[in-house]
């Protein structure tokens, strides 16, 4: 179990027993619970220990995920793609080839022919990983220098290497993943509580009066 299941299971309990223990009250027949007073302080008492305890299990995810996202930071900034020498030596022949086909075409529709081509060839690399197109991306300045002028080759080579550009190694995919678990958080079934639940219902009246002013 992951940093965020971990905190979101802890804060989901939290809920799911402060639900309980409202329905308990509010359902009891009790004499103490009697009067609406007494049952409005309980709840009350039992709600500010969840927020309280909410808070802090918030407060220590936030923490634990910095710490991660510090860690995974360091070890995206020193993370290598392995290429393997053939694919490297593959690729080279590759945008030697397309380097001359544009070079040497007579009219746009065989420098689009000639750019299909090669791209048929790219995609056959799909099953090796990231690796041979993360080394694509690299030759990609060489082969556009080369063809400095060439306003289809520089349009096409451009477009490629964009799309290159959102490559990521698994190291880098982990950093991204932290975030997006840190920025979405761990407490949406809390943050649902406080909009819908009775004992809320003081903050629910405050939002509803600020979009009236509104």
């Amino acid at each position: 179990m992951d940093i965020k299941q971990s905190y979101q299971k802890q804060i989901d309990s939290e809920v799911k027993a402060f639900r309980k223990s409202v329905d308990k009250i509010s359902n009891s027949a009790n004499p103490y619970y009697a009067d609406e007073a007494v049952k409005k302080y309980e709840v009350e008492q039992l709600r500010n220990k969840l927020d309280a305890e909410v808070k802090r299990l918030e407060s220590e995810f936030n923490d634990k995920m910095e710490e991660a996202i510090e860690h995974a930071s360091k070890q995206a900034s020193r993370a290598t793609v392995y290429v393997n020498p053939s694919d490297k030596s593959r690729l080279a022949e590759i945008t030697a080839d397309l380097y001359a086909d544009l070079t040497f075409a007579s009219d746009p529709n065989r420098k689009s022919e000639a750019f299909d081509r090669f791209m048929e060839k790219v995609t056959a690399f799909e099953d090796s990983g990231v690796g041979p197109l993360f080394e694509l991306k690299r030759q990609l300045p060489d082969l556009m220098k080369k063809l400095e002028g060439d306003k289809f080759a520089e349009q096409k080579l451009r477009g490629l290497y964009h799309e290159l550009a959102s490559l990521k190694t698994d190291e880098e995919e982990r950093l991204e993943a932290l975030k997006a678990d840190k920025l979405s958080g761990v407490a949406h079934n809390y943050r649902v509580l406080r909009m819908v639940h009775q004992a809320y219902k003081h903050e629910q009246a405050a939002r509803r009066s600020t979009h009236t002013q509104l």
